[in-house]
C-alpha cells in the first residue's frame, strides 16, 4: 500500500507541471494576438504623427480597426508637387492605403499583413493621375519580423507622364522592401520603358534596380542598376551596369561609380566590353549639405530668396576652397573601327583642386590640377582623325597604335616630356576666377503672395 502511493507521487508530479506548461503556453497563444495588435497600431499612430505636415508626402487620418487573430484599417497618404505652378498640383492628391494584418505567430514571422493603395475616390483620381501617372492601384503583402524587421512585396501597375512635348511611358513593376535597425533594402524590376521627346525616343528594356541605405554612421547609400537593352534612333546600348556608392570620411564625402557595358554602338561605331570607373572624392559635407537643401527649399532655385541666394554663393564658396578631386581611374574597352577593324582604348584621366582661401579669388592657376593618358590600340581611326590626334601634340605614334599623356599643375603643362606655360590658358583661369561666382550666383526670385503654400486637401469621406 505505502509503496503504491510512493509511486503515484511522481506521476502527480508530471502531472502538475505538464498543467502548468499547458496553462502558460496557452495563455501566451492567447495573449500574444492581443498584445501584437496594440503594439502594432501604437507603431502605426507614431509613424502617422511623425510625417512632416509640410512636406510632399504626408500620411495623415489613421483609422484602425483592433481585433485579436486580425486587425485592419487605413490611413491616408496626401501627394503633392510643391513647385507647381498649378495649385492643385501643390494642394496634392489623396491616396488611402488599405491595410489587413493578421496577428498568428510563426517560426519566421510575428505577424503578416496584405495592403492595397489606390485614389482615395474618383475625383482624386484624376489628380493622382497628373501627379503619378497612373491611378494605381498598388498592391502587396509581407510579414513583421521578430527582430522589428519589415518585408514586403509590391506590384505597380504601368504608368504614363506627359509634359509639353515629352512623354514617359512604363511597363508593370514589382519588387521587394525590406526595413529593419539596420536600414532600408529596395529592389525593383520593370519590363520595359520609353521616353519621347519631340520626334526622338529612348526605349529601355528590363530594368532591374536596388537601392541600399543603411544606417551605418559612415555609409550614405549604395545604388545598383542593371539595363539589359537601351536604345535611340541612331545608336544602342546593351548589358549597362551601373554600382555607385556614398562614403562619408570625416567632414567630407566620397562617391564612386562603376559603370560596364557589354556593347555601345553609334552608326558605324561600336564599342563592347567598356569599363569605367571613376571617383569624386573630398567634397565638403557640410557645404555639400547646404546646397541640396536649398536646392530642395526653393524648387530647384526658382523660389530663392536673397537672403538664401547669399547662403547658396557661400556653400558653393567652401566646397571649391575646401578642394576637391575627380578620379577616372580605368576606361577600358574595344573599338569596333569604320571598315570592320578591332582594337583596343586604354586611360586614366583626374582633374583637382587643391584647398584655397576661402575669401577672395579661387586662384585657379594655383589650385586646379590635372593629368592623364590614353592609348588606342589597333588601326581604328580613320585617316584625318588619326593625323588630327598626331599633330595637336599630345598624341605620338607607337608600334601598336597612339598613346597621349599629359599633366598640368600651377599654370604649367607637360606633353611627353616637355613643360612649358601657358599664358592663354593662364589668362582664361583668371577670367573664370571671376566668372565662376557669377555663374554660381542665381538671381533671386521676386516674392509672389499669390503663389503661396495651397493648404493640404481636406480628409476624404468614405
Amino acid at each position: 500500500m505505502g509503496s503504491s502511493t510512493a509511486r503515484t507521487r511522481p506521476h502527480r508530479a508530471w502531472a502538475w507541471v505538464l498543467g502548468v506548461v499547458v496553462s502558460l503556453t496557452t495563455l501566451v497563444a492567447v495573449a500574444w494576438p492581443w498584445w501584437c495588435a496594440r503594439a502594432i497600431e501604437a507603431r502605426l499612430q507614431s509613424w502617422v504623427r511623425a510625417s512632416d505636415p509640410d512636406g510632399e508626402w504626408v500620411w495623415r487620418q489613421l483609422v484602425h480597426e483592433r481585433g485579436w487573430l486580425r486587425s485592419q484599417g487605413s490611413v491616408e497618404l496626401v501627394v503633392r508637387a510643391r513647385c507647381s505652378p498649378d495649385p492643385a498640383l501643390r494642394q496634392g492628391g489623396v491616396l488611402r492605403l488599405n491595410y489587413a494584418l493578421l496577428h498568428w505567430p510563426t517560426w519566421q514571422s510575428a505577424s503578416q499583413f496584405s495592403w492595397q493603395l489606390r485614389p482615395a475616390d474618383s475625383a482624386q483620381g484624376q489628380l493622382i493621375r497628373r501627379l503619378l501617372g497612373t491611378t494605381l492601384p498598388a498592391t502587396g503583402e509581407g510579414t513583421l519580423g521578430w527582430d522589428r524587421s519589415l518585408h514586403s512585396s509590391f506590384h505597380l501597375p504601368a504608368w504614363r507622364l506627359e509634359a509639353a512635348q515629352s512623354h514617359w511611358r512604363g511597363a508593370p513593376s514589382h519588387g521587394e522592401l525590406h526595413w529593419n535597425e539596420d536600414g532600408l533594402k529596395l529592389q525593383a524590376k520593370v519590363g520595359q520603358w520609353r521616353a519621347q521627346h519631340g520626334d526622338g525616343a529612348i526605349t529601355g528594356r528590363s530594368l532591374s534596380l536596388s537601392l541600399n541605405l543603411p544606417m551605418a554612421p559612415n555609409s550614405l547609400g549604395d545604388l545598383s542598376l542593371q539595363l539589359a537593352d537601351l536604345r535611340g534612333d541612331d545608336w544602342q546600348l546593351q548589358g549597362l551596369s551601373v554600382d555607385t556608392q556614398i562614403r562619408r570620411q570625416g567632414a567630407h564625402l566620397s562617391t564612386k561609380w562603376r559603370q560596364r557595358v557589354q556593347r555601345l554602338q553609334w552608326r558605324e561605331w561600336g564599342l563592347r566590353d567598356l569599363q569605367l570607373d571613376f571617383a569624386l572624392r573630398e567634397i565638403d559635407q557640410a557645404g555639400s549639405a547646404t546646397l541640396a537643401g536649398l536646392f530642395s527649399q526653393s524648387c530647384r532655385l526658382e523660389r530663392l530668396a536673397d537672403r538664401d541666394a547669399q547662403r547658396w554663393l557661400a556653400a558653393w564658396r567652401r566646397v571649391l576652397s575646401h578642394g576637391l578631386k575627380l578620379d577616372v581611374s580605368q576606361v577600358a574597352g574595344h573599338i569596333n573601327g569604320r571598315s570592320g577593324q578591332v582594337g583596343r582604348v586604354q586611360g586614366r584621366w583626374s582633374l583637382g583642386l587643391l584647398p584655397s582661401p576661402a575669401t577672395g579669388p579661387l586662384h585657379l592657376v594655383e589650385s586646379l590640377v590635372s593629368q592623364g593618358e590614353l592609348s588606342i590600340q589597333g588601326d581604328v581611326l580613320p585617316p584625318t582623325l588619326h593625323d588630327s590626334a598626331l599633330a595637336s601634340g599630345y598624341f605620338r605614334a607607337t608600334a601598336e597604335g597612339l598613346q597621349g599623356h599629359y599633366s598640368y599643375a600651377q599654370g604649367r603643362l607637360s606633353v611627353a616630356g616637355q613643360t612649358e606655360a601657358l599664358p592663354h590658358f593662364q589668362a582664361l583661369l583668371n577670367m573664370l576666377d571671376k566668372a565662376i561666382p557669377a555663374w554660381l550666383t542665381p538671381t533671386p526670385a521676386t516674392p509672389q503672395p499669390e503663389n503661396r503654400e495651397p493648404d493640404l486637401p481636406p480628409p476624404s469621406v468614405d
